[in-house]
């Protein structure tokens, strides 16, 4: 395994248990009298004020970000879709001859994301969890992790030379 390999392993890695961190503060901090399981229901949370609208929230969401999906199984597929996609971006840039160390790494924010976001569906009480609200907007670590990671790879491959 070389350098950047290594490194985006890492990265991926490193994001992921930054979400699970993430989401035991969020729980013993907004949720008194809660179970501070990562993957177990929430109750009693209240927002705790962070800044610029920003708060601390955990909740659970069923869907996408902005898209709530009711069925189940429909959630498992939409996640199973999201873990596709990401699969089919590694493919690319693997296969790219242009493919450089950054391109590893903004891959490796794209797979945290998706497994942060799509382990619960898949493996655990079949919802997605969130940890922070921004308006009205639910939002999680591996949420975050997705678009950080879209930007990245996007403004990378356009950078690329052809």
């Amino acid at each position: 395994m070389n350098g950047a390999t290594l490194r985006a392993v890492l990265l991926g890695a490193w994001l992921v248990g930054v979400d699970a961190w993430i989401k035991l503060v969020a729980r013993l901090g907004a949720c008194p009298g809660g179970d501070a399981s990562p993957w177990d229901e929430l109750v009693g949370c209240t927002a705790v004020p962070l800044a610029g609208g920003l708060s601390l929230l955990p909740a659970t969401r069923a869907g996408l970000p902005g898209i709530e999906i009711d069925a189940p199984l429909s959630r498992q597929l939409a996640a199973l879709a999201v873990i596709a996609a990401v699969t089919i971006a590694t493919i690319v840039v693997a296969r790219a001859r242009t493919r450089q160390g950054a391109d590893l790494l903004a891959l490796s924010c794209l797979w945290a994301g998706a497994l942060c976001w799509g382990a619960p569906i898949l493996l655990g009480p079949g919802v997605a969890f969130t940890e922070f609200a921004l308006g009205g907007a639910a939002l999680g670590i591996g949420d975050l992790a997705m678009a950080g990671g879209a930007a990245w790879l996007a403004i990378e491959r356009g950078r690329a030379p052809a």
